[in-house]
C-alpha cells in the first residue's frame, strides 16, 4: 500500500492507494479540542451541511444530483479520539473507469459545493432541528443506550467520554445565527486533513483536490489527546434504577491508572479480549455459558479514554451472583489464573481482525487518523508488537484497572423476559 502526504492551503492531504477497488473515498476531517458548549452546535452543523446547498436548495434536488453522479454516497459524522472531536464529511464514488470521463472532477466539485456553498435558512434549520429531536427521542427509548450513558455520567459527567452526541437543552436554545457563526469557526480554526483512498494516480488526484479546496486555518499540533484520570474511588459507586425493561442491564465501569504506552496500545487490548472480547472470553464462558447468569456478557476497552466497561444482560434476581462472579473473574486475571492458550487465542483473534479490516477503505483512513492524533503504528508493526506481549505483562497491566462505578437498570417481574 502506497501512501503520500501533501501540504495544501490550510490542510494536509493524505493519499492512500488501494488497487483494484471500484469505489474511491474522500473524507474531510476538521479536528479541534472537544468543548461541552459546542457539542450540539457541532452535531447540528454536521447534519445540516449535507442536507442542502445554494445550487441544490432542497434535499430532493441534492439527492437527484448524487444519483446523476452514479449514485455517490454522501455522509457525515462526529467522531472522538480522547480530547479531540472530529467533524467528518465524506463521499464515496465509483472509479471513473466504471462511469464516464470527467466524473471524478464533477464529484470533487460536488463535495466542494457541500463544504463551501451551504444554504443556511430558517426553514431548513427547523427541519434539521425537528429531525434531531426525533433522534433524541429514539435514543432515549433504547434501554441499552440509557444504561451506557448513565454509567458514563455516573463515573464522571464532566469528562468527554461521558458527553452525549447532542443535548436537548442546548438544541432548544440554538439559533440559525449560532450555526452560521459556528460554521465560520469550524472552517477557520480547525486542524483540517483530507483523506483519499482509491485506485488512482496520486499526482492527478492530488491536483484535483488542491485545485478545489483551501482553508484559512493552519494545521495544528494537538498534544495529550488521551484522557488521563486524576481521581480514583476508594469505594466503588453504585447506582440502581428501575425501569420498564425486557431484561435488566448490568454495566460496570473501570478507570485505568498509569498505563505506559505499550500497555495501552498492545497489552490491554489482549487483556480485554481474554476478559470479554468474544465467544472464547472469560465473561462469555463463565457468566453466560457455564453459570447461565446472563443473556450476554462482554467487555469493551477504550485506549483513548483509559476506561474499560463490562456489559451484561441479566434477570433481576441474578444481580448479586453476576456481580460476584465478574469480580472473581477480574481478580483471577490479576492473579494470573489464565493460560497461554487463552493468550494465543486472544492474539490470533486480534491479528485476524486486523488482517480482515486492512482490506477496507474506511479502516485505512481510520489508521491514518490514529497516526495523526494518537501516534498509532502501521498494522504490521502493531501485529509484531501484539505477538511480543507476555503473560506477566498482562498480569501487571490488569492490576492498574480500578473499579469505579456499578450501574444496574432493572425491571419488575412483569416486564422481564428472556
Amino acid at each position: 500500500m502506497d501512501y503520500q502526504k501533501i501540504s495544501g492551503q490550510g490542510f494536509n492531504l493524505h493519499l492512500i492507494e488501494k488497487k483494484l477497488t471500484k469505489r474511491n473515498i474522500v473524507e474531510i476531517r476538521l479536528a479541534d479540542k472537544i468543548k461541552y458548549e459546542d457539542i450540539t452546535k457541532r452535531y447540528f452543523l454536521n447534519k445540516y451541511l449535507i442536507s442542502i446547498t445554494n445550487n441544490y436548495p432542497t434535499e430532493r434536488l441534492l439527492s437527484i444530483k448524487t444519483e446523476d453522479l452514479y449514485n455517490v454516497h454522501l455522509g457525515s459524522t462526529i467522531e472522538r479520539i480522547g480530547n479531540i472531536s472530529l467533524f467528518v464529511i465524506g463521499i464515496s464514488f465509483l472509479n471513473e473507469r466504471y462511469t464516464e470521463k470527467g466524473m471524478t472532477d464533477q464529484t470533487i466539485k460536488f463535495l466542494k459545493e457541500i463544504v463551501y456553498n451551504c444554504n443556511f435558512n430558517e426553514e431548513q434549520f427547523k427541519v434539521i432541528k425537528k429531525r434531531i429531536i426525533e433522534e433524541i427521542k429514539d435514543e432515549e427509548e433504547s434501554k441499552k443506550y440509557k444504561a451506557t450513558i448513565s454509567l458514563k455520567e455516573a463515573m464522571d459527567k464532566n469528562s468527554p467520554f461521558a458527553f452525549r452526541r447532542v443535548y436537548l437543552k442546548q438544541l432548544n436554545s440554538l439559533t440559525l445565527k449560532d450555526i452560521t457563526d459556528y460554521y465560520q469557526q469550524v472552517i477557520s480554526e480547525s486542524d483540517i486533513n483530507i483523506y483519499a483512498v482509491g485506485d488512482f494516480s496520486f499526482t492527478a488526484f492530488s491536483k484535483k483536490i488542491l485545485k478545489n479546496f483551501s482553508f484559512p486555518s493552519k494545521p495544528k499540533l494537538f498534544k495529550n489527546n488521551c484522557l488521563i484520570h486524576n481521581k480514583f474511588r476508594l469505594l466503588s459507586k453504585k447506582v440502581m434504577k428501575k425501569d420498564k425493561v425486557n431484561q435488566s442491564i448490568l454495566k460496570i465501569g473501570f478507570k485505568l491508572k498509569d498505563l505506559n504506552l505499550f500497555e495501552q496500545e498492545y497489552v490491554m487490548p489482549i487483556y480485554n479480549e481474554i476478559l470479554g472480547g468474544g465467544s472464547n472470553s472469560k465473561l462469555f464462558n463463565e457468566v453466560r455459558e457455564k453459570h447461565s447468569l446472563a443473556y450476554y456478557s462482554s467487555s469493551l476497552y477504550s485506549p483513548y479514554d483509559n476506561v474499560l466497561y463490562i456489559s451484561s444482560g441479566i434477570s433481576k434476581e441474578n444481580y448479586r451472583l453476576t456481580k460476584k462472579l465478574i469480580s472473581k473473574i477480574i481478580n483471577d486475571l490479576q492473579q494470573g489464573k489464565f493460560t497461554e492458550e487463552d493468550i494465543t487465542s486472544a492474539k490470533n483473534n486480534m491479528i485476524n481482525r486486523f488482517n480482515m479490516n486492512r482490506k477496507e477503505s474506511s479502516f485505512l483512513i481510520s489508521r491514518q487518523v490514529l497516526k495523526q492524533y494518537y501516534k498509532a503504528k502501521d498494522i504490521d508493526e502493531v501485529i509484531k508488537q501484539i505477538k511480543k506481549v507476555t503473560k506477566k505483562q498482562i498480569i501487571d497491566a490488569s492490576k492498574k484497572i480500578k473499579l469505579d462505578t456499578i450501574y444496574f437498570l432493572y425491571g419488575g417481574e412483569s416486564n422481564e423476559t428472556d
